[in-house]
């Protein structure tokens, strides 16, 4: 029998995320919306969850820990807070994991270490299609 049941490592990673997310992003949701910025305080203290550098080898200052069960997991707690926040906490990511499973070493040096440091590194990516 399958069981859907989260191990001991995720249900303390929801726990986590959640109570950032109810106790700090939820609270200051409504403030950011208005003046339509998040508070750089509120992003570096998400930042520091860990949640990008965890898929990030831990050559490159990573965790070494891939798992999109686990990162879905995230960004759904995450974004009980708000979603606005959450996606800008994990906007990195959309960098970040084409860098660390198709980039060169070169990039990989270059690039993920950013990723990896306590400090929030605004970073995203864009996909565009030529006119034809």
């Amino acid at each position: 029998m399958i069981s859907f049941d989260l191990s001991s490592e995720q249900q303390l990673l929801v726990d986590t995320v959640t109570k950032f997310a109810s106790n700090e992003l939820r609270k200051a949701a409504r403030a950011a919306d208005e003046d339509a910025q998040l508070p750089r305080p509120l992003i570096e203290t998400g930042w520091t969850l860990g949640l990008v550098p965890s898929n990030l080898p831990e050559a490159y200052g990573g965790f070494g820990n891939p798992s999109a069960l686990n990162g879905v997991l995230a960004a759904e707690a995450l974004a009980y807070g708000d979603l606005s926040a959450a996606l800008h906490i994990l906007a990195p990511a959309l960098a970040a994991y084409p860098i660390a499973l198709c980039g060169t070493e070169e990039q990989k040096q270059t690039y993920l270490r950013r990723f990896a440091i306590d400090e929030f590194f605004p970073a995203t990516a864009a996909f565009v299609e030529p006119i034809v």
